[in-house]
């Protein structure tokens, strides 16, 4: 998020960050209210996102209803494309966060694609976990070194803080993209909110 400032200035990162947590948050609830909806006029108990889509084209406007295949196809690859992508780029975050405190630490350069490979099969079988519910401890503990890590980061980023009218307001327009992509990225999350609400609570 620093860097995603960098690219919109302070007082316009602040305004377009709510906003964009105004819009994800509400397609997210704009989604679930669909899902409850469609379960009364189904009668189905549990329904996945493309199949929300998909029953939802079938269940809408005559034009739309022999879209309704397409539509769940479309979901699962836009799905799958942007869960790909992000779990690829936390691939290299993680890589590359250990390599420089390893590097600090012994001085030793390894290629970032050495720890990306040793951290692969943790997260294969990470991924192969058929209960969400086991992951609580793990989550528990990711959380506490989740805070431990903002706090951290917040010392660094308030010591010689320089005063706020003295850092850019706003940003050049060509820099917004960049500020977008980075903010949805750490905001949006539909397909992990999908999976715990419509296959936990119905």
């Amino acid at each position: 998020m620093p860097f995603a400032f960098k690219n919109s200035g302070l007082t316009g990162g602040i305004f377009l960050t709510i906003l964009v947590s105004l819009v994800c948050t509400h397609c997210a609830y704009i989604v679930v209210q669909c899902g409850h909806v469609l379960y009364r006029k189904t009668r189905v108990t549990a329904m996945s996102l493309p199949e929300i889509g998909e029953v939802a084209f079938a269940k809408g406007p005559v034009w739309g209803r022999k879209y309704a295949k397409s539509a769940k196809t479309l979901i699962q690859i836009a799905l799958f494309l942007a869960y790909f992508g992000s779990c690829s780029v936390y691939c290299v975050i993680i890589a590359k966060n250990f390599s420089q405190v390893i590097s600090y630490h012994t001085g030793t350069n390894w290629d970032i694609r050495a720890y990306i490979s040793a951290f692969l099969i943790p997260l294969i079988l990470l991924c192969y976990t058929p209960n969400l519910k086991s992951l609580a401890p793990v989550s528990m503990f990711a959380n506490l070194c989740m805070g431990l890590g903002l706090g951290i980061t917040f010392y660094y980023i308030v010591w010689d803080l320089h005063s706020p009218s003295e850092l850019p307001q706003l940003a050049p327009v060509e820099n917004i993209p960049t500020f977008l992509s980075i903010t949805i990225f750490a905001i949006e999350a539909i397909g992990v909110v999908s999976i715990r609400k419509f296959s936990s609570d119905f």
